[in-house]
């Protein structure tokens, strides 16, 4: 099975920059949501689907 991916995104308190974390390591910073978005949607593709499901991120702003 391989070892268990996490991707989630993050958004910097009052900006409009988002960030994309894969396991705890930063990938890339973007200025839109819908960017970040696109990134996880094409590493997940890349993951070849393997993934059945994801947990659930709480965005940083509601912390």
């Amino acid at each position: 099975m391989g070892i268990p991916t996490e991707i989630r995104i993050s958004k910097y308190k009052k900006s409009r920059f988002h960030t994309i974390w894969v396991n705890e390591e930063l990938l890339a910073v973007v200025c839109y949501k819908k960017g970040a978005l696109a990134i996880k949607q094409a590493l997940l593709n890349a993951l070849n689907a393997e993934v059945k499901y994801q947990p659930y991120c709480i965005p940083v702003h509601l912390i």
